[in-house]
């Protein structure tokens, strides 16, 4: 499958702001090793932890926004929150992935979550 340089500059965008290689190649379907090549290729372009919390917030900001996120986006906005704040603790990104519980995204919490961005 043929994928737009846009998307895999997403991609690449996501694994530096330290959401997981395993929980991306899930949602989106991409392998882990053509992940790890497009990190490779696109890795070497300038990243900043200012421009990585930025993009972070604005893809909890759009994944907030679903009336009826599926499962994968609960998940991926899982993972974006725990690199989110993990870039602004300034805490390296952790190799082990344990499996993270579902979130119940009509909870009091998940619409303070979205209110929030």
């Amino acid at each position: 499958m043929k994928y737009t340089k846009e998307f895999k500059e997403e991609c690449v965008n996501l694994l530096k702001s330290g959401v997981s290689a395993l929980a991306l190649s899930k949602q989106t379907g991409v392998s882990r090793p053509t992940l790890a090549s497009w990190l490779k290729a696109y890795g070497k372009e300038n990243f900043s932890i200012e421009n990585a919390i930025k993009f972070t917030k604005a893809k909890i900001g759009e994944l907030s926004k679903k009336p009826n996120p599926s499962t994968d986006e609960v998940v991926m906005m899982s993972e974006l929150v725990s690199a989110l704040a993990k870039l602004e603790n300034g805490v390296k990104k952790v190799k082990s992935i344990k499996p993270r519980p579902v979130i119940n995204m009509n909870s009091p919490t998940a619409n303070e979550l979205k209110n929030a961005f």
